[in-house]
């Protein structure tokens, strides 16, 4: 680009002044690597500071700004140049303002090709995370498939109500229904991409009644849905993992009787899902992802992709209590 800028300059040079052939070369070859530099040089700072970074009044005023004086101390170059070849000072203030104003219009081919490579790689990126939020959509469809078939659940459900079938059949029923109703949930809403906040709710609540019924008293449950954001739509199976992680590690490290609760409502614009049990973070899974393992690991990264910055998984533990906290957006 400044190639084909400093041609052309150099052209007009030769026409206006053919007796200094000699000092329109070299001004040309000083100025391709002086140019060449300062391109570099600028290509760094809009990087560092544009490139990743949305534009701004703030960052047009500053932009602006450096183009006037990047045009001026090119021309400043060149008045350095003309000094060292002819041993004498020049300096006209027309000149000077037309060849800054000539560099601007360089500048500003140059900003075109930078900004022309932000955006499409801004494109590209979106693409690119359209693309992966698609997968990990596909990912969570088949995690949700294992859950029906994961036989940890399925034989605990089962032998629960093996257990129960002789001497209370009603408390029997009770927990086949509750499973059919859970693996049902899952079936129908294997192809969808949200569902109602209600919907993911009911869902998570006969997965808590079958493990009610099998820990017994060793496990309290509280839930709670703000019933004015009940129809607001959410990713479909995206609160049952911090559920279900709740449980399967509150059971491993809590001692006493496991306390569980969840809470869902709305804070703002977000919608904020508490889930609490006693216990500890597992500390072997705290270094992997923020100690979530796989099926939160895939919520987390759902999240991210779905709704960006501000929004996620927090997991704290004080004073014995694990907290889990979900932010979510609109859809």
């Amino acid at each position: 680009m400044w190639m084909i800028y400093l041609i052309v300059r150099a052209i007009i040079m030769i026409y206006s002044k053919p007796d200094s052939l000699n000092y329109i070369i070299g001004f040309v070859i000083y100025q391709y690597f002086i140019y060449s530099i300062f391109t570099i040089f600028l290509f760094y700072l809009f990087k560092k500071h544009y490139f990743y970074n949305p534009l701004n009044k703030r960052r047009l005023l500053i932009l602006f700004l450096g183009l006037l004086i990047s045009s001026s101390f090119l021309e400043l170059f060149d008045l350095i140049y003309y000094y060292l070849y002819y041993q004498k000072p020049y300096f006209s203030i027309k000149g000077f303002i037309l060849r800054s104003a000539l560099n601007i219009f360089t500048l500003l081919a140059f900003l075109g090709l930078f900004f022309g490579l932000k955006f499409s790689k801004e494109r590209d990126d979106e693409k690119f995370k359209a693309l992966e939020a698609i997968n990990l959509a596909r990912e969570a469809k088949l995690e949700m498939l294992s859950y029906q078939l994961n036989p940890h659940f399925l034989f605990n459900a089962l032998n629960t109500i093996m257990a129960l079938i002789d001497h209370d059949k009603d408390e029997a029923r009770e927990i086949i229904t509750d499973l059919s109703d859970y693996l049902r949930y899952s079936l129908n809403n294997s192809k969808k991409k949200e569902v109602t906040l209600k919907e993911e709710y009911i869902a998570v609540l006969d997965y808590l009644k079958i493990q009610k019924k099998r820990f017994r008293d060793k496990i309290e449950i509280k839930t709670e849905l703000d019933e004015s954001i009940k129809n607001r739509k959410v990713p479909v199976f995206i609160i049952h993992p911090i559920v279900e992680n709740a449980v399967k590690h509150g059971t491993e490290t809590c001692k006493d009787t496991l306390k569980i609760s969840l809470s869902i409502k709305q804070v703002e614009n977000k919608i904020i899902v508490e889930v609490k049990n006693s216990g500890k973070i597992i500390k072997s899974l705290k270094n992997k992802d923020n100690g979530t393992g796989t099926g939160l690991s895939n919520t987390i990264k759902r999240i991210s992709l779905l709704y960006g910055k501000g929004y996620g998984v927090d997991l704290s533990e004080t004073n014995g209590i694990v907290t889990t906290i979900m932010k979510l957006g609109k859809l």
